[in-house]
């Protein structure tokens, strides 16, 4: 069943539009309190409608399975389900009949070919067969995905949930989305009220984004299409809600051409975010990424008030993808991302957002994954999958007025119920310390005792080494006591629902606790000159749950490591430890609990460096794989007996947003090359005789490209630096983090940088990588 309409309160903010409702007077807040004023109603929202999620055509049977019959879907509560999943709703033909000559979804699909009309398909919509999925050109792939598109509609009726579909707008058609609604909603009985046209279209990554004719998507080529599309729709069933653009960031850089130009076909505005950037490491910086929404909403809803003020209240907001950041690592699967999502769900429903689906349920890569589910392990919950749970279970009804100290560095929600219990929601993102806050309810001091359901490393611990969870479990259900004055502690690094009346809904009770039995997550080895950063775990002797009791403990090094700062205090379940190698050889740590301790030995090791040379440019290289803004040769003059890559830059000024300050991108990387041992770039370059530029600080940096970081910039090189005469260069690593995301490394850009003109050319030989090894 769908949960029912929830009002929320925002923490933190005074602010907000003007139509969230009559507030009610109450007795002035306390300044230096976390201070809830019930009366004062701000938005009103389905909860469960903010909570959906994204199903894709890749997922296996069995996997959806284990999901439910877990019992995992039910606790979760998606009201809203978006198929058939990102890309690949524009690389799909939904229905099969009349190409397909068998309904085996991938391995053994047989296609009848004489239905290809060009780069399309001609489909029999007399009937329905599995999908297919397509490539560039209308070439068929091979790989159709593991459930149909009858399988996925079933799934989502069958879990009480909404369905959103998004046509495929890049490689499709009116009429194949028109058929669409027809099968779902005329021939069957699947009520599909939300249709999104097309999936990140102004992104050169997406099928269709590149025109047939030549060109690219553009903001007015989408809103005709968007209008072909809603009108064929629509005639078909009247009822259903149609919007996108389903942009591919918060600039949503084709929304206000639809809001302008769609007229009434326009139901609703979607956009995706992943909105903290790569740099982000600090938790601080992380969350820091959850408020963007709050000023994209705002301007979105401001575009609808001026250009179609007469439905501004009938125009919805979707964030139809998001998750805490775009490339998948430890960061979108330990606890940090749960506190990151529980934060992100709040700020949306600050900001009136109508409905919102996380990215997404699976997805799984070695280093982590956007999946609620790590599929490599069981199908075991990540963090993201407890926030969620978190404000499902414990979070609902109206929502009030409610402020908190900004230098307490604390987040906060709250919510009424439909029986009018209080509960609030305080995200403490500070790593090692707890946080010491007055409530006040009303005006009044909170007292006596109360009922908490805590997210924390009590409950959810990331192993960064064998990159899966170490223990996850349903946050713990606790009692709480206020102390005179209405103080409350909040853990460390925590989301915490204290329910100020009412009782909490679906916490695990804490284990009661024994003897804590002290655990150590730390690699065999480590490189010498690299920062490390280790775990102390506690776990409860008994039940072998994460400790929840008081237990001394101590923690040593010795040989060639030292700590950075003070000796840590371990105070719960679990605690990162920074070290700092001081050179070869063998670590020791020790770590004591009671009169138990374990011991860990790390070998410290120096890593070789060695050259390799990957683009050695001799005499018949192919560039036609290489990439770059500029007239790109192969030159045999400028070096004896060898030729080279020559770039003449032609005079031009570098333009970033037109993308012609690319002077060299190598794309594809060998299949040999052992990115994990990838330290730096090493190359041998030269100027020609009348390289010039009136900008002083014009350069040239390099760049790598990774799944783990998308822009790693790791040297800056002044072109008034690059000589005439050869000269070998190396670029080194510098950053753990970067060293970090190697194992995903995908390219390597030359981007040049200058508020001037560029002429003459440079000269580049033997490109290749410095690698890091034993």
């Amino acid at each position: 069943m769908l949960a029912p309409i929830a009002v929320f309160v925002s923490c933190g903010r005074d602010d907000g539009p003007p139509d969230r409702g009559k507030e009610a007077m109450e007795p002035k807040a306390a300044a230096n309190a976390v201070a809830i004023e019930p009366g004062r109603v701000l938005v009103e929202r389905d909860l469960s409608r903010l909570l959906g999620g994204n199903l894709g055509l890749w997922y296996e049977p069995e996997q959806l399975k284990q999901v439910v019959e877990s019992g995992r879907m039910d606790r979760w509560r998606p009201g809203l389900l978006r198929m058939p999943g990102g890309s690949w709703s524009d690389e799909l033909y939904w229905n099969g009949n009349g190409v397909r000559t068998n309904d085996i979804l991938s391995e053994g699909a047989t296609f009848d070919a004489s239905k290809r009309d060009g780069a399309g398909w001609r489909i029999d919509y007399s009937g329905y067969a599995p999908q297919f999925h397509i490539v560039a050109g209308g070439e068929l792939s091979d790989f159709h995905g593991h459930i149909d598109v009858r399988a996925a509609h079933e799934f989502i009726r069958d879990r009480g949930a909404e369905t959103m579909v998004t046509v495929n707008a890049g490689t499709g058609t009116p009429e194949m989305a028109a058929e669409w609604v027809r099968w779902a909603n005329v021939t069957n009985d699947f009520h599909v009220r939300y249709w999104e046209i097309g999936n990140e279209l102004e992104g050169d990554w997406e099928l269709g984004h590149f025109l047939p004719g030549g060109g690219k998507m553009s903001a007015e080529v989408y809103v005709d299409r968007y209008r072909e599309f809603a009108k064929a729709m629509k005639a078909v069933d009247p009822s259903i809600a149609v919007g996108g653009p389903a942009a591919a960031n918060e600039e949503a850089v084709f929304a206000k051409e639809l809001i302008q130009r769609g007229g009434d076909l326009v139901d609703f505005i979607s956009f995706h975010t992943y909105p903290t950037g790569s740099d982000a490491t600090a938790p601080e910086a992380v969350l820091a990424g959850a408020d963007s929404v709050l000023e994209t909403v705002a301007r979105i809803r401001g575009q609808i008030a001026r250009h179609r003020p007469d439905r501004a209240d009938k125009i919805e907001i979707g964030v139809t993808e998001w998750h805490v950041q775009v490339h998948e690592d430890r960061k979108t699967a330990n606890l940090l991302s749960g506190l990151w999502c529980a934060k992100f769900v709040g700020r949306m429903l600050e900001a009136g957002v109508d409905f919102a689906n996380i990215w997404d349920l699976f997805s799984t890569i070695e280093e982590g994954g956007h999946g609620l589910f790590d599929r490599d392990d069981g199908m075991t919950p990540r963090a993201a999958y407890w926030a969620l749970t978190l404000w499902s279970q414990e979070m609902g009804g109206t929502l009030v007025k409610c402020s908190v100290p900004a230098e307490s560095g604390v987040t906060a929600f709250a919510t009424k119920d439909g029986d009018g219990n209080l509960a609030v929601m305080l995200i403490n993102g500070k790593e090692f310390d707890p946080v010491r806050l007055p409530f006040t309810v009303g005006g009044k001091p909170a007292a006596g005792e109360a009922e908490a359901v805590e997210l924390s490393h009590a409950n959810y611990l990331w192993n960064d080494f064998t990159r899966h969870a170490e223990w996850s479990l349903p946050p713990v259900r606790k009692t709480v006591a206020f102390e005179n004055g209405g103080y409350f502690t909040l853990p460390p690094f925590s989301a915490t629902v204290v329910h100020l009346s009412g009782k909490a809904a679906a916490g695990a009770d804490a284990v009661p606790a024994g003897s804590a039995i002290p655990g150590i997550l730390a690699p065999a080895s480590h490189p010498a000159n690299l920062p490390l950063s280790v775990w102390v775990t506690l776990r409860d002797e008994k039940s072998g749950q994460p400790f929840t009791g008081k237990a001394e403990t101590a923690f040593e090094v010795s040989g060639p490591i030292r700590l950075r700062g003070k000796a840590p205090l371990i105070a719960g379940a679990a605690r990162r430890v920074e070290l700092t190698p001081q050179g070869p050889g063998k670590a020791e740590i020790v770590f004591r609990a009671g009169s138990r301790e374990i011991r860990e030995s790390i070998d410290l090791v120096n890593l070789r460096e060695r050259e390799q040379v990957v683009w050695p440019f001799d005499a018949g290289s192919d560039l036609s794989k290489l990439k770059s803004s500029h007239h790109l040769t192969l030159n045999q003059e400028v070096r004896r007996n060898e030729s080279v890559a020559a770039i003449d830059f032609g005079g031009r000024k570098p333009d970033e947003k037109a993308q012609t300050n690319r002077v060299l991108e190598f794309g594809a990387l060998p299949g040999e090359l052992d990115r994990a041992s990838v330290g730096g770039v090493r190359l041998s370059m030269k100027a020609s005789d009348d390289l010039a530029c009136a900008d002083p600080k014009a350069r040239l940096q390099i760049v790598l490209q990774s799944n783990g970081n998308h822009w790693m910039i790791v040297d800056e090189i002044p072109l008034a630096d690059i000589g005439t005469a050869w000269r070998p260069r190396v670029s080194r690593i510098n950053r753990p983090s970067f060293l970090e995301a190697m194992p995903q490394l995908y390219n390597l850009l030359f981007i040049l940088k200058s508020d001037a003109a560029v002429n003459g050319s440079l000269y580049l030989d033997d490109v290749g990588f410095l690698l890091l090894e034993p």
